[in-house]
């Protein structure tokens, strides 16, 4: 009898667990590299507030090179990026273990949509932190374009700037960021994802060094 209701417990956890992952929109997104497109009712002005990527959500190791070890480390990163409404960014990645320095860039963002639907976020005079964690942690020395293109399809050419796909998550009903895939598996690639602050945590947010 305790077996039968041992059993009955398992298969009523299993049950749980595969409807919150149904539940979940990172599952389902997971299932494919292409995010949905912003609605047409999309205007640049809706990505204005600060965004906010986790590092470590990412398996950095399967970037696939020397130092797998030091590159687990990476997962005590954050991004930070600001989109102002006069058409000014800065971006800062931060070591929450506080042994790399804060690394800063700023510029001008301006937002290109394709016919398919397609929207990218360009920050000229951004960084691809990315790609540069991915490729040269904990140096950061490189953050160029790595694949000819992106998980839409569209190529990808980096002229001093930073280039970050607009989604639109169906199920939550609201924008987030994406950069270009990146690591050594394209079949299995890094997607760093930027999710937006509310307004209550946005105190936390780091200030440009003068």
């Amino acid at each position: 009898m305790m077996g039968k209701y041992l059993r009955t417990a398992w298969v009523i956890g299993l049950s749980v667990a595969l409807f919150s992952c149904w539940l979940s929109p990172h599952f389902w997104y997971r299932a494919s590299l292409r995010p949905d497109n912003p609605p047409e009712t999309f205007v640049k002005e809706d990505l204005i507030g600060v965004w906010r990527a986790d590092y470590k959500r990412y398996e950095w190791e399967r970037c696939e090179r020397p130092g797998e070890d030091e590159t687990r480390k990476a997962r005590s990163l954050e991004e930070w990026l600001i989109l102002k409404e006069d058409g000014t960014f800065y971006q800062v990645l931060r070591d929450r273990r506080g042994q790399i320095p804060d690394q800063w860039a700023q510029g001008t963002w301006w937002v290109e949509r394709f016919p398919d639907g397609v929207t990218r976020l360009h920050l000229e005079g951004g960084r691809f932190f990315a790609g540069a964690v991915c490729y040269s942690f904990p140096q950061l020395t490189t953050g160029g374009g790595y694949y000819s293109s992106d998980q839409t399809g569209h190529k990808l050419i980096f002229n001093e700037g930073a280039i970050i796909i607009v989604g639109w998550d169906k199920f939550t009903k609201e924008l987030y960021l994406e950069y270009p895939f990146v690591g050594g598996d394209p079949d299995a690639p890094i997607i760093v994802e930027f999710e937006r602050v509310p307004e209550s945590e946005a105190i936390s947010v780091p200030t440009p060094v003068p």
